[in-house]
């Protein structure tokens, strides 16, 4: 075993997890006010379209489309919710199976803050698929 694997290894088995404050309260209104802004933004749009006489907002693809537009435009802070909610309510045999440096959650935080978010998702899948496999190693997004 390398100096790289064993450093590695101890930093997998032995390291400190985290597990961040999960607050309700907070999560709901976060949540209140993304429905609210997508709705309000929504509404806008269809008055908009409606003042210009186009017959964009009656139909339910075109409806599907702009709430898409929507989630495609705060992907990142949902993608970070996510990580974080796995890090607080995941096991730690569950969260320790990962043999890379970072682990695979906190590459998943680093790679969304490096990268635009569909980018990001496609290195954490790669990464969960094909990067922590076999022996122990270093590997940064």
């Amino acid at each position: 075993m390398t100096a790289e694997e064993k450093e590695v290894r101890q930093y997998c088995l032995q390291r400190p997890l985290q597990r961040p404050l999960t607050n309700w309260g907070s999560a709901l209104c976060q949540v209140a006010v993304y429905v609210s802004v997508s709705v309000i933004t929504f509404l806008l749009l269809r008055y908009i379209t409606r003042l210009l006489k186009w017959d964009l907002m009656e139909s339910p693809t075109s409806i599907a489309w702009i709430l898409l537009l929507i989630v495609l435009l705060d992907g990142r802070r949902i993608g970070v919710l996510l990580v974080r909610l796995y890090q607080h309510y995941a096991s730690e045999s569950m969260r320790r199976r990962c043999v890379c440096k970072p682990t695979c959650s906190e590459y998943a935080l680093l790679a969304l803050d490096k990268y635009c978010w569909p980018r990001a998702l496609y290195k954490i899948l790669y990464r969960l698929r094909y990067g922590c496999q076999g022996h122990y190693h270093i590997d940064y997004p």
